[in-house]
């Protein structure tokens, strides 16, 4: 402290405590006279920071209407059942659907807004619980107006229903992304929902309508977490049963099944389905199949395979495997059109001379297919190769008859159904022998009967 700064002077600025608590930065910078006045001002901006937030914190709260009661309290008014309104699959509350871009996130959410105005099962198997007198909101965050609306027209929908369906189109002139954070933009999503008796709400995605900046924060979940107590209080005040949401994925297939974003976003959900096409991740469909699995709190659901009818737009549960089952069925195919090819030549080139049978070893077998053998995608390939097993497509000895001989391979005494055997083929499906690999051309087989 300089000679010129006394008792006095620091008491003006700083209380006994104050001049206590930052004691070390006085004896740091002894000669600097302003540094009382410095802490002072800093305390008092911070303590105007806090309290700005305090305000804003509590600006809207209303204090519950009466105390919560005890549990007998409670009970004694009766134990209500649960609000489905997906029966088994869609409680009172938030559903989330994450998908990768091009699953088809929309057509899914438009197939849930047909069933619940139809009555119609979701899916061809949920029921679902959803009044006449009720209504369905859509916010469309993504698409343009003109193609969301011919989105709907192979929905088939009569005017009646048609007028049960209100859309919000943010990409509208005039409309833009509805701001829950502002007191006005806000009051107008209640009033439109209630107006118009909208008891179920879509949005979609999701992650167009959270914007960060918003919800100022040091941590994004923190944001997130902001804008969904919004969404909480969006749902009370508009009285409604559920929100549906859909999400974005991640492209790896360590991410398949989680939202894009922050951890906030799987977290909050009361369900979240993970949805998939029929392609690997990050790459087109291959075709009109998508796979389901709900996970939160309902009951344990496997996972469901849905079919797609590009005419009509209709998504329906098959009654097939999940997706990693229908995977592992389609490489196991390969593996005994691959065998069979073997044994076929061996028939035409060897008159199926068994000494002439070639039986690759494992190895040799995931290497003509393509099939990776080490690193984690190993791990599907022995999926795909057991599955096969399984369904005792291939069969396998110990070479030279040697118990610690490496295993090789031939068909097995079943086989695919024909229909699936065809079905691969059309595909274009090529596969190199072992003699083909080492250009030496036409293969001898390996094979056995099928």
């Amino acid at each position: 402290m300089s000679a010129d700064m006394n008792d006095d002077d620091l008491a003006g600025y700083l209380s006994d405590a104050e001049r206590e608590a930052f004691g070390e930065l006085f004896s740091a910078y002894p000669d600097d006279d302003g540094l009382a006045s410095d802490i002072s001002a800093e305390l008092r901006a911070v303590r105007i920071r806090n309290a700005v937030r305090a305000l804003n914190s509590a600006e809207g709260y209303t204090p519950p209407p009466r105390w919560p009661g005890s549990m007998a309290e409670q009970l004694a008014e009766g134990t209500p059942e649960i609000d489905w309104v997906v029966d088994g699959l869609m409680p009172n509350g938030m559903v989330q659907l994450n998908a990768q871009f091009k699953a088809g996130k929309t057509t899914f959410a438009i197939n849930l807004a047909r069933s619940l105005l139809l009555g119609e099962s979701f899916l061809g198997r949920f029921p679902v619980v959803f009044d006449h007198a009720e209504n369905v909101g859509f916010i469309n965050m993504e698409l343009d107006k003109n193609m969301f609306l011919k989105w709907l027209e192979p929905m088939q929908l009569d005017d009646a229903v048609q007028k049960r369906l209100h859309i919000y189109h943010a990409r509208e002139a005039g409309f833009g992304r509805p701001n829950l954070r502002h007191p006005r933009g806000f009051q107008y999503m209640v009033d439109w929902l209630l107006d118009k008796n909208v008891t179920f709400l879509v949005i979609d995605p999701i992650s167009a309508l959270f914007m960060p900046s918003d919800w100022p924060a040091s941590d994004i979940n923190n944001s997130y977490l902001q804008f969904w107590d919004r969404l909480e209080e969006l749902k009370r005040t508009a009285g409604l049963r559920g929100i549906f949401l859909t999400n974005h994925t991640g492209l790896s297939e360590s991410a398949a099944n989680r939202s894009r974003g922050c951890a906030a976003m799987m977290d909050k959900p009361d369900v979240n389905i993970s949805y998939r096409h029929d392609g690997e991740m990050g790459q087109e469909r291959a075709g009109n199949k998508n796979f389901m699995k709900p996970e939160g709190r309902i009951d344990a659901i496997d996972e469901l395979e849905l079919e797609l009818s590009l005419k009509t737009k209709r998504l329906r549960v098959t009654g097939g495997g999940g997706k990693a089952e229908t995977d592992a069925r389609a490489k196991a195919i390969l593996l005994w059109i691959h065998l069979d090819k073997l044994y076929q030549d061996c028939l035409a080139n060897h008159q199926g001379n068994p000494d002439k049978l070639e039986r690759p070893n494992k190895g040799e077998l995931f290497g003509s297919l393509g099939w990776p053998t080490t690193g984690r995608k190993a791990d599907e390939s022995n999926r795909w190769y057991q599955y096969a097993k399984d369904q005792k497509w291939i069969d396998w000895e110990r070479a030279g008859g040697k118990p610690n001989g490496p295993l090789i391979h031939k068909i097995g005494p079943d086989k695919p159904a024909d229909h699936e055997i065809s079905l691969a083929q059309s595909d274009g499906i090529f596969l190199k022998t072992k003699s083909q690999a080492a250009g030496i051309g036409a293969s001898s087989a390996n094979g056995g009967k099928s």
